[in-house]
């Protein structure tokens, strides 16, 4: 009889303690439409899309990510933007290599739009926000690809938080995200 009060007692203690996170479990962020395509302008690199909601009162960030070794290489968190909106005013050259449009194929800036894109330490992820990680946006890239994905396939994406825990999800590759 001892023994079994005193299993209730701590199951009920480990009951409270969890629901006392405070925003560091990983449901703080609810991460939504996850969903990955090829680059039609780079080769071996893939972008990944998808909504990440900070379900607590608590700023945190998006600090990283990563695939298994299978799908890419590396990891990194980028941001798109025009050419014209990031020159560095001594030699009119932009931060990074420039392209037609968007690498991931969108053309929401215009058909003649000169894009870039740069890697990221992080993306932010105000309290009680949702951030969209969108084609000409911010994105997730997959460096150095094993294998070209194809619409239809899936492979796990782990988001590292500064606050919140580790989060894995599935990722579906599709023809345009």
């Amino acid at each position: 009889m001892l023994a079994r009060r005193s299993l209730l007692l701590l199951l009920a203690a480990s009951l409270a303690l969890s629901a006392c996170g405070g925003g560091a479990d990983g449901d703080a962020i609810a991460v939504d439409d996850v969903r990955s395509r090829m680059s039609p302008m780079l080769a071996g690199v893939a972008a990944v899309y998808l909504d990440l909601e900070n379900t607590t009162d608590t700023d945190d960030a998006l600090v990283g990510a990563s695939v298994p070794a299978e799908v890419a290489a590396s990891v990194e968190l980028h941001e798109s933007y025009a050419v014209d909106d990031a020159m560095d005013g001594e030699d009119g050259m932009a931060d990074e290599t420039t392209m037609e449009d968007d690498a991931m194929g969108d053309d929401a800036m215009g058909d003649d739009a000169m894009m870039s894109m740069r890697e990221v330490p992080e993306i932010a992820l105000p309290a009680g926000a949702t951030v969209e990680l969108v084609p000409g946006g911010l994105h997730i890239m997959l460096i150095d690809l094993v294998e070209d994905l194809s619409p239809g396939d899936t492979f796990e994406l782990t988001l590292e938080f500064e606050q919140a825990d580790s989060v894995t999800v599935t990722a579906e590759v599709r023809e345009d995200a």
